[in-house]
């Protein structure tokens, strides 16, 4: 399990719920928390946001702020390369997982806001610098990312 520091639990947290989506559905790599209507990341990933409805459906691509992953499947490809925020992590995860049909799914039933407060300005820089850093790494590790030409097909970014 993977909890990041800026997120607010809106449902229990039920480590057991993660770990039930995992061992009934052998296919999965990744199991992410839903996200509210008003988290900062709802706008980026419109996909994870709260059906209100229980259980697990399956996604392209999820956020890692409140995740369950498979370790082994990690390793398959190499784990994810040293990053001081770890950008870009959870699209090489969900590219790696759809080369070779592995599924990714978000849980409805647990939800979190992501809070990332501060002027948009702030975040503007956040940004850029993130897609410095992402560039940076994934370069060295492959020549070229990967997963952006994934990601753009994906959802238009």
């Amino acid at each position: 399990m993977f909890i990041a520091n800026d997120i607010e639990c809106l449902t229990p947290l039920r480590f057991s719920r993660f770990a039930e989506i995992v061992t009934t559905h052998p296919t999965v790599v990744h199991v992410s928390a839903a996200l509210s209507r008003d988290s900062v990341q709802a706008a980026i990933f419109p996909w994870m946001i709260t059906r209100n409805c229980t259980g697990a459906r399956p996604v392209k691509h999820a956020d890692l702020l409140v995740s369950c992953v498979d370790l082994d499947f990690l390793a398959s490809f190499g784990d994810f390369p040293p990053s001081l925020g770890g950008w870009g992590y959870s699209w090489e995860l969900a590219f790696h997982a759809d080369r070779v049909g592995r599924t990714i799914m978000v849980l409805d039933d647990c939800v979190v806001r992501h809070v990332n407060s501060g002027p948009e300005d702030d975040r503007a820089m956040a940004r850029k610098a993130k897609e410095l850093e992402v560039a940076r790494v994934y370069h060295q590790r492959y020549g070229c990312i990967p997963f952006l030409k994934w990601r753009r097909e994906l959802c238009g970014v």
